[in-house]
């Protein structure tokens, strides 16, 4: 079954204005799930069908125990049914308690929320993994796609009313749209741990202050809002949509599927694409702009999380895993990078500049992206048909379907000639094509520039791709990735001889030089530097200054 993935575009319909929440620990008796169908939960089909629970399967370390109110280590083989798992804003963490505010409220409300639903097991991070000891979380952390995706519900806090009235039947008079705002507009929609949460959460239920809502009705309405060029998404009715016929995932969970879920339906995101989806989001920390993301990534459990390291650092560890699993990561992103290298530019939030991607997969048994150290800088050496920039139009013209929907603030298309050695014929050969992609990467092209065009055997992308490159020396800088206009790239020549290039991934010298924030970091410096970064973080830490402290490094 073709699984869709729907791509999250903002609804325009939204207020900015933000929604007030508190961490006040209210009483809360939850006694329905409102905007609910007839569609069964699927823990309440596998209670009908043993077979179906998660007996044998595997499961998180530990979990929070509902009824014992305590927490107990899953050894292998613990016949436990299934549990829930919670997603939500931590809030400040008070001197002496063990738990965030946040954490306090959420620990309540999924309590009374699984007496309900019939839940005994709970995952919570700052319960269920050990604040303190940094191999446990670093260990923890790449399992989070393994412990959302394999939860029966992902119990989302949204900590205010969905409602002021207060009787049963006003609930029932709930509009989904206003519902949807509602989280639209919470502080939960706007970290990048809770980004990932709700896109690998099979069942979400979000818990108000006053009600429980089914998440399957929220995402529902998420996917009939997006406009009608998101690939895949497109129905002729409400109805229609209501059958159930196709695996829809979304940031707010899944949708309902007639035939239910199972262990093998995995929803992925590229790397460039989970990094352009974050960067106008929050985190505690900057390296989180890079780890809160790693459940999201098909290869996202191989990557050593190291919270020493600076986050562009981790981003190019992150790169090289992408790269030994067949993923072209470092290729494939629109957008500048100010030191000319493959790595995206991090600010001092752990924000990137990715402002668009394509899906490239290359050959991994061949390594057709080798990633070395030469003269203390990071380099990658890739094969590929060179083209010379020859003649570029002097200005692009906007193209894009609507604005920022390929590409942040764009797409844009230029005319340009190329030419190459036509070793048989001993002599240059002139061809003009169309490049598309964003405006500051077509403006930045000149004359003697280098388009790097790939073996389509070796090299398989979503969409027609090349590089645009600028020599230096005995290396290459980036410019920026280029796609063909349809039929354009017909024009190069498929029996060019590919030459070998070095490319910077990422020069030592510029590593954290973001905007003030670290000063660069050589060898010698390095261990100093990353001091720095821990000292930063431990600071934000004991302020609590910001929403989230330190769950898991949230």
């Amino acid at each position: 079954m073709h699984f869709v993935i729907v791509p999250a575009v903002s609804l325009k319909f939204l207020s900015k204005e933000r929604l007030e929440e508190n961490y006040e620990c209210h009483s809360v008796k939850y006694e329905e799930v409102l905007l609910k169908d007839r569609k069964p939960f699927s823990w309440e089909i596998s209670s009908n069908n043993k077979n179906e629970n998660l007996l044998g399967k595997k499961l998180p370390t530990k979990l929070y125990n509902v009824k014992s109110q305590e927490v107990e280590e899953i050894e292998e083989g613990t016949k436990i049914e299934n549990y829930a798992i919670v997603s939500y804003v931590c809030g400040k963490k008070e001197p002496g308690s063990k738990l965030s505010l946040g954490a306090e409220k959420v620990l309540k409300k999924a309590e009374e929320a699984c007496y309900y639903l019939g839940i005994d097991y709970l995952w919570i991070d700052q319960l269920c993994i050990n604040q303190d000891d940094p191999q446990e979380k670093a260990e923890e952390i790449k399992k989070m796609h393994q412990y959302y995706s394999r939860a029966a519900v992902t119990l989302v806090s949204i900590n205010t009313n969905a409602e002021e009235k207060n009787t049963k039947e006003d609930f029932k008079t709930f509009s989904l749209l206003s519902v949807l705002e509602l989280v639209l507009r919470s502080k939960w929609f706007t970290r990048s741990w809770c980004y990932q949460e709700g896109w690998l959460s099979k069942q979400t239920i979000f818990m108000f202050d006053d009600c429980l809502v089914d998440g399957r009705a929220l995402a529902g309405i998420w996917v009939l809002q997006q406009p009608s060029y998101s690939d895949g998404i497109k129905y002729n009715s409400v109805s229609e949509f209501n059958e159930g016929s196709r695996k829809i995932a979304t940031p707010l969970g899944w949708v309902y599927y007639k035939d239910g879920y199972n262990d093998d339906d995995k929803m992925f995101l590229t790397l460039n694409e989970a990094l352009r989806a974050i960067k106008d989001r929050k985190r505690t920390l900057p390296i989180d702009g890079v780890y809160s993301i790693l459940g999201l990534l098909p290869y996202g459990e191989k990557v050593k999380v190291d919270y020493n390291l600076a986050p562009e650092q981790a981003l190019l560890e992150v790169m090289k895993t992408a790269a030994e699993n067949g993923y072209a990561e470092p290729l494939a992103w629109h957008g500048k990078a100010e030191n000319g290298c493959l790595i995206p530019d991090m600010d001092r939030k752990g924000s990137t500049n990715v402002r668009g991607s394509l899906h490239i997969k290359c050959d991994k048994r061949k390594k057709d992206i080798n990633f070395e150290s030469l003269d203390g800088k990071e380099i990658i050496r890739i094969t590929g048909s060179v083209y010379n920039i020859e003649n570029p139009e002097k200005n692009a013209i906007s193209f894009d379907i609507e604005e920022n929907f390929a590409i942040d603030g764009g797409a844009y298309m230029k005319n340009v000639a190329v030419s190459y050695l036509d070793e048989n014929k001993k002599k240059y050969v002139e061809r003009k094509i169309t490049l598309l992609g964003a405006r500051e990467t077509l403006d930045e092209m000149k004359i003697n520039d280098k388009l790097v065009v790939f073996n389509k055997e070796k090299w398989r992308g979503s969409k027609p791709f090349g590089i645009l490159l600028r020599r230096e020396g005995d290396h290459h800088r980036r410019i920026g990735l280029v796609e063909f206009q349809k039929g354009t790239e017909k024009e190069l020549t498929s029996e060019k001889k590919e030459e070998e290039l070095i490319i910077l991934t990422n020069d030592r010298r510029h590593v954290n030089k973001v905007k003030g924030t670290y000063n660069s970091v050589s060898r010698e410096d390095k261990s100093k530097n990353y001091e720095l970064v821990k000292e930063r973080g431990e600071k934000e830490r004991m302020k609590c200054e910001t929403e989230i402290p330190p769950k898991s490094n949230r």
